[in-house]
């Protein structure tokens, strides 16, 4: 193999190399959660009984609000949101829809404002008082992927709008 040849094949690997440890890095890098949520977040207790009000209203009365022909995440979603503006009127802007969107997870749940802490709902739960997305999804849900700006857009998807 000529010097030239050497170089070349040398200045591939090089490359190579580089690319899968960038991307190595890239994937530890996107799978930590940037906006990790509170260790402990205190919730009061009128709070966890609306949500859970609202949890058990929202899966009495789910449906197909998208008509997509399933009834999953987004329509727990904004069931939930919708039961919770009509029942709680002076705090709808306290309750968003939230989608996570990431390589382990897509789904949509919502959030409660409650004294600027946002608490993480996950109104598709079989128990309704452990409603916490950590605690619920895991390693699975990363925050850092949440997009916070998901409330019209499916609510209209839903027809409220």
């Amino acid at each position: 193999m000529s010097y030239k040849a050497l170089r070349k094949h040398t200045a591939k690997w090089f490359a190579l190399i580089a690319v899968c440890l960038l991307f190595i890095f890239l994937l530890v890098f996107l799978m930590d959660p940037g906006d990790k949520p509170a260790d402990v977040l205190t919730i009061s207790q009128s709070t966890n009984n609306q949500i859970i009000v609202t949890i058990k209203l929202a899966q009495k009365y789910v449906k197909d609000v998208n008509s997509d022909g399933k009834v999953n995440c987004i329509d727990y979603a904004c069931s939930f949101k919708l039961i919770w503006d009509a029942i709680y009127p002076e705090q709808a802007g306290d309750c968003i829809i939230i989608r996570n969107h990431s390589l382990t997870l897509n789904h949509l749940y919502v959030g409660v404002y409650e004294n600027n802490s946002l608490i993480f709902v996950e109104p598709w739960i079989s128990n309704p008082d452990v409603y916490d997305m950590q605690t619920i999804w895991g390693e699975k849900w990363n925050p850092r992927f949440n997009k916070y700006d998901e409330t019209e857009k499916w609510l209209n998807k839903a027809g409220r709008y």
